[in-house]
């Protein structure tokens, strides 16, 4: 589909991006705007960005890497599940039709969106995050 095209287009030229760029160049780029991250994870953030192979393009751009039906796969899942999802604007990956999807796969998928968190939901929102895994957690203990 279109959008996923798109998605995947800026996902590539994001990579491109971050790999030619320094590790200082990375840090001052996610202090500016991941403001809420500590500087551990925003050190850590900047060594993946740099440790990561360009070959990842050629995963990104297979549609299917190999023969494998992902959709029984989730069916077969019968234990508790969650899905934390951040919000598509800033950068999360998972859009509320791509969970709505999920669930008619796997009836007991719970899932949670954290507001004013992008793709590392964690990094954003860590206590909401923790919040939200613990409240889980208890739910099925």
């Amino acid at each position: 589909d279109e959008a996923a095209d798109l998605r995947r287009t800026n996902m590539i030229e994001g990579f491109r991006t971050q790999k030619r760029m320094t590790h200082e160049d990375l840090v001052d780029e996610a202090r500016r705007s991941r403001t809420s991250w500590s500087d551990l994870e925003i050190q850590n953030w900047a060594r993946s960005k740099q440790r990561f192979s360009p070959k990842i393009e050629e995963l990104v751009n297979e549609v299917r890497i190999v023969e494998f039906d992902i959709q029984e796969a989730i069916r077969k899942i019968e234990c508790p599940a969650l899905f934390i999802a951040g919000d598509t604007a800033m950068g999360a990956l998972a859009t509320e039709s791509d969970v709505a999807s999920l669930k008619k796969l796997m009836p007991q998928l719970r899932s949670v969106k954290i507001e004013n968190a992008g793709h590392s939901v964690r990094r954003y929102q860590f206590a909401d995050y923790m919040k939200a895994v613990n409240g889980f957690v208890n739910s099925i203990s």
